[in-house]
C-alpha cells in the first residue's frame, strides 16, 4: 500500500514532487535510468562499507590489555596490516620494527646470557677452589708447589 500522506510531507519537507516513493521522472518501477559514473560511484561506496565493516570489527575485538603489536600480529591473517594500524593509530613502521628484528634480538640476548653463564661458571670454579682450601682440600697441592 503507498503512504500517500507520508510522501506528501516529504515532498512538502524536501521540495520534491514523489509517486509511489520515488522521486518525480523516475523511470518505470520507481528506478532511475543509471548515468555513466553511477557504477563506479557505487563500487567506490561498495569499498567504503567493506573498509568501514573492518575499522569496527577491529575496534570490536581489539582488547585493551594486549600491546597494539601485538593485536596486530595476532589478526594480520584476517585484516590488512596498514589498516589496523590506522584504526589502532599505531605507524606500520613501528609494527614491522617490533616484528623483524626479534630473531636477530633473540640471538644477541642468548650469546649475552652465555657469556653471563660463562663468567659465573668461572666465579663459581674459583669460589670452590677457595672453599675447598680452606678445608684442607687443596692444602697439600698448594703446599707442595712451594717447597
Amino acid at each position: 500500500m503507498i503512504d500517500w500522506v507520508g510522501q506528501g510531507v516529504r515532498a512538502a519537507r524536501f521540495g520534491a514532487a514523489t509517486l509511489g516513493g520515488c522521486p518525480a521522472g523516475a523511470g518505470i518501477g520507481g528506478a532511475a535510468p543509471m548515468s555513466a559514473d553511477q557504477p563506479s560511484e557505487i563500487a567506490k561506496l561498495r569499498q567504503e562499507n567493506e573498509r568501514l565493516r573492518m575499522e569496527r570489527d577491529i575496534l570490536k575485538s581489539r582488547s585493551r590489555s594486549l600491546p597494539e603489536t601485538r593485536f596486530i600480529e595476532d589478526h594480520r591473517d584476517s585484516y590488512p596490516v596498514r589498516l589496523m594500524c590506522a584504526v589502532l593509530e599505531d605507524s606500520t613502521a613501528s609494527y614491522y620494527a617490533w616484528r623483524e628484528p626479534r630473531a636477530t634480538s633473540n640471538a644477541v640476548l642468548l650469546a649475552e646470557i652465555r657469556q653471563v653463564i660463562a663468567r659465573v661458571d668461572s666465579r663459581m670454579a674459583v669460589l670452590g677452589s677457595i672453599l675447598s682450601y680452606g678445608r684442607g682440600d687443596a692444602a697439600p697441592a698448594m703446599a707442595g708447589s712451594n717447597g
